[in-house]
């Protein structure tokens, strides 16, 4: 009877190989978990390092702005810098929670070869929210920016036109890309980012070149045809690796690297924050030693 039985190839093929598969998902879905949390870990550190020496940037760039309160520009760099540094701590904590979400998924396979609905449903809202974070993040920076170039324009309001344009673009395909995330979305969306900082760059940086071409027939002072040039260096720099970062975004998507791009999303906040209260600090310095109308120009 017991021969016989074994000799069905049906009930052979049901006690046999339907574990061996169901040991294999289960060994699969605990290494797949593994890889996640140990790559989360590594981005929780690196933004958690990041996220260090841009808030004590912060500080430092409140107190130079203290310095100086009540002068053009001043309410609106102090407000800008506020909100960057709320979202940059939301980005942190939202990576601190995922690396938590993520033990207790692997702690959750190793008796269940399956993930649990509330988890997988947690999984979703903290890439939905991880996804956001940037993006609200990204439109305040190029705010920043956007007013930086309208300064340096002489308060032009029709030399904003098309940065503007631009930007408001990237954030709405960025909204679009939080409610459904694809490849096609996220390549529009820095494509987008970096033909704005490329305007945005070129337009501060144009701009400063040619007062520091003319300053010399009006101000003959080396001292702040000096400024100029370092003006332009920081602009440039900074405009350079905001578009190597979203140049490195848009590559892991383009190639469906999927946690490379996100461990890139958790470690842009603080870098892309990092950059401009950087050049607050530079300037807010700069003007303590320097109260002239030039130098305040340079904001």
């Amino acid at each position: 009877m017991l021969s016989s039985t074994y000799m069905r190839p049906g009930y052979t093929c049901t006690i046999l190989h339907l574990p061996f598969f169901s040991l294999r998902a289960m060994q699969s879905s605990l290494e797949s978990a593994w890889s996640s949390m140990h790559l989360d870990l590594i981005a929780a550190g690196s933004s958690l390092l990041l996220y260090g020496f841009y808030f004590n940037l912060f500080l430092f760039s409140m107190y130079t702005l203290s310095r100086r309160w009540g002068s053009p520009g001043s309410y609106f760099l102090a407000s800008t810098s506020c909100i960057m540094a709320v979202l940059c701590t939301a980005g942190v904590v939202t990576t601190a929670v995922r690396v938590i979400v993520d033990y207790r998924l692997v702690y959750g396979l190793s008796s269940a070869p399956t993930l649990p609905e509330p988890q997988s449903i947690q999984i979703l809202q903290i890439n939905a929210t991880q996804r956001a974070i940037p993006t609200l993040n990204n439109l305040t920076t190029d705010f920043l920016y956007l007013y930086r170039c309208y300064v340096i324009w002489g308060y032009q309001k029709r030399i904003l036109v098309l940065p503007a344009t631009f930007m408001l673009a990237t954030f709405a395909v960025g909204i679009w890309d939080v409610q459904d995330s694809s490849l096609q979305a996220q390549q529009i969306m820095f494509c987008l980012a970096v033909l704005t900082n490329l305007t945005l760059t070129t337009l501060t940086a144009g701009r400063i070149l040619w007062i520091g071409r003319m300053t010399p027939h009006i101000i003959p002072d080396n001292t702040y045809r000096a400024r100029c040039k370092r003006a332009i260096n920081i602009i440039l720099e900074s405009g350079g690796l905001y578009c190597a970062g979203v140049g490195f975004l848009l590559i892991t998507a383009s190639i469906k690297s999927q946690m490379a791009y996100l461990v890139g999303v958790m470690l842009s906040v603080p870098i892309m924050n990092i950059l401009p209260t950087f050049t607050i600090v530079y300037v807010a310095m700069t003007d303590a030693f320097d109260d002239s109308k030039e130098a305040k120009l340079m904001v």
